[in-house]
C-alpha cells in the first residue's frame, strides 16, 4: 500500500517556521509580561515607601505639637516608625514659628531596575518627600 504525501498549498508555511514564529511571539510576550510585573512592584513599592515618609512628618508633628521646641524628639519620634527605612538617608528637617511645628521628610527610593534605567539615561532614584504642618497647644 502506497502512502500519498500530504500535499501543501502555496500560502502555507513549512512546519519549521511557524515553530520559529512560535518561538517569538512567545518572546515578545514574555519580556511584556516580565516589563508589567517589575512595574507593579516597584509601583508598590513606592507606594508602601511613600505611606511610611507620610506618617513619619504626620508623627513628628504629633510629637511637635505636644512637646514644642524639641526637634531632636521630632526626629526621634518619626525614626522610630521607620524600620524597614535605611535611616542614614532618612532626612527630617523641623521648624518652629507663628504657634505651629512644620516637619518634612525626603527619603530615595533607590529602583529595582536601576541599572536598565541607567543604561537608557535615566535617573536609577526617586525622592519621595511629605510634609505635615500643626498648630502647637496651649
Amino acid at each position: 500500500m502506497m502512502h500519498r504525501a500530504k500535499s501543501r498549498t502555496r500560502g502555507d508555511p513549512p512546519r519549521h517556521r511557524q515553530r520559529g514564529a512560535t518561538l517569538v511571539e512567545y518572546a515578545l510576550v514574555v519580556m511584556i509580561l516580565w516589563v508589567l510585573i517589575f512595574g507593579i512592584i516597584e509601583f508598590a513599592r513606592l507606594v508602601f515607601t511613600y505611606n511610611s515618609v507620610a506618617s513619619i512628618a504626620r508623627e513628628g508633628a504629633r510629637y511637635g505639637i505636644i512637646h514644642p521646641g524639641d526637634s531632636a524628639g521630632v526626629v526621634a519620634a518619626g525614626q522610630s516608625l521607620a524600620p524597614n527605612l535605611d535611616l542614614a538617608r532618612l532626612q527630617i528637617d523641623v521648624t518652629w514659628g507663628g504657634g505651629q511645628v512644620n516637619v518634612r521628610v525626603s527619603y530615595p527610593v533607590v529602583l529595582i531596575a536601576s541599572p536598565l534605567i541607567e543604561a537608557i539615561g535615566g535617573v536609577n532614584a526617586i525622592t519621595l518627600r511629605a510634609e505635615a504642618t500643626m498648630f502647637l497647644e496651649g
